[in-house]
């Protein structure tokens, strides 16, 4: 039977770093497919949305037990190599303003919820050396116009994202 004390909702009060990486990820594909579909990336860049997908998935798979028996290490070593990526994703994106600014964001705002200020510089370097990486790999080409629905997609992403973790935040402080 339902009474008042026990009709309330339950209280979730952490959000899981590996949703973190999942929601990060879902918002990359999201801009690099409008990107797409905009034409102002080339259809050879296709295999970044399948790739920003699977790869939190599949890397959470593969590092199940390591998160069991050391959460904290291997939850800080799989942002830092998001960092690398979004490095190299920055260059794969031209340079473009709004998906690098998408980018950063997400990686910076990720790595302060798990490892606060020492992994924040950190993840500077590893996004430095991901932006070597990719201009190694991929060249040096700088695209500055960013088409509005590029823009919007970008802004509803951080949106969703902020509005989801300061959600658990709240939850944690009360």
């Amino acid at each position: 039977m339902l009474t008042e004390t026990n009709r309330k909702m339950p209280k979730y009060t952490e959000l899981p770093a590996h949703y973190i990486r999942i929601i990060c990820y879902l918002i990359v594909a999201a801009v690099f497919s409008t990107g797409i579909y905009t034409k102002i990336y080339d259809h050879s860049y296709f295999w970044v949305i399948p790739f920003t997908i699977f790869f939190p998935l599949v890397s959470h798979w593969i590092t199940f037990y390591l998160r069991i028996k050391f959460p904290k290490p291997t939850n800080f070593g799989l942002i830092i190599f998001d960092c690398m990526l979004c490095g190299i994703g920055i260059v794969v994106a031209k340079f473009n303003i709004i998906p690098t600014i998408t980018l950063l964001v997400l990686a910076n705002a990720s790595i302060m919820h798990v490892a606060g200020i020492q992994g924040w510089l950190t993840s500077v370097i590893a996004i430095t050396a991901g932006l070597a990486v990719g201009l190694f790999v991929f060249g040096n080409e700088i695209l500055l116009d960013s088409p509005y629905l590029v823009t919007i997609v970008a802004s509803t992403g951080i949106i969703l994202y902020i509005s989801v973790t300061s959600y658990f935040s709240f939850n944690q402080s009360h």
